[in-house]
């Protein structure tokens, strides 16, 4: 493995190019003093104490009394591991620390939006974070065009459909396909749970034929398209969203 490609992978454990040539300098040249140091590798004292300072707290290098004085050396490469278990820790503290954290920054006060907002989003990303929205609601109400499957995927659909469940959203689905009713929904869903959060009806083509797919979530109304372009918009309004509201409970009605 040539030395370019070692630096690349060393910085992916969230070093700097300058604390990467320091260290690989010590592994394969030994201790040295912070002159040394400065000199061999021609970066001025001042930021090769702050370098040997980061890495110290990195645990990567290690310093120690000689007769020429103070003396740094580097650690056993093992050490990295060290830095793994860090950002473990970290990554772990941060998800234990999100719910109470969501919990303060909405009870701030709210922001006053314009009455009537329209959000565009284009790709399967923009279609993924339409999506991913409707877990604000405690209520989903769709008109569905086939499935989510179609413009996520089925492993992003079934983790939205995961979180569904967990968030106790209820959702409800008219359709004009009798697929959903099958009681066997595991050809496009794995979710565990998911027949307790969701409900579908069947609505015959003669009454309204679904060819866009479209949501009605707290104060949005959304339409996704994916067969001609992937594009799809967000209506924030809540006198629009009440009113297709009513449209959904009335063709809910009607299905069966």
């Amino acid at each position: 493995m040539n030395e370019q490609i070692i630096k690349e992978q060393l910085i992916r454990f969230n070093l700097s190019e300058t604390e990467v040539e320091l260290y690989l300098y010590l592994l394969k040249n030994g201790p040295k003093t912070p002159l040394e140091l400065s000199r061999e590798i021609n970066i001025n004292r001042t930021k090769i104490y702050r370098l040997i300072e980061l890495l110290l707290n990195k645990k990567l290098i290690e310093k120690f009394s000689s007769e020429r004085g103070l003396k740094i050396k580097a650690a056993p490469p093992q050490n990295l591991q060290l830095l793994i278990l860090s950002e473990e820790e970290k990554i772990k503290n941060n998800k234990d620390a999100f719910p109470s954290l969501v919990q303060l920054l909405s009870s701030l006060p709210a922001v006053i939006h314009e009455q009537f907002e329209v959000v565009h989003y284009q790709s399967t990303e923009g279609l993924k974070q339409m999506l991913w929205n409707e877990l604000k609601a405690k209520e989903v109400l769709v008109f569905g065009y086939e499935n989510t499957n179609q413009f996520a995927g089925k492993k992003f659909a079934d983790k939205f459909r995961e979180e569904v469940v967990l968030r106790k959203i209820k959702l409800k689905e008219i359709g004009n396909s009798s697929d959903y009713k099958n009681k066997d929904q595991s050809f496009y869903n794995s979710a565990l749970g998911w027949e307790k959060a969701y409900q579908y009806k069947q609505l015959s083509e003669k009454i309204l034929n679904i060819k866009h797919h479209i949501i009605v979530f707290n104060n949005t109304f959304a339409i996704i398209n994916w067969k001609d372009s992937k594009a799809g918009i967000e209506v924030i309004n809540k006198p629009l969203a009440d009113m297709q509201r009513q449209n959904f409970w009335h063709y809910w009605k009607l299905a069966k």
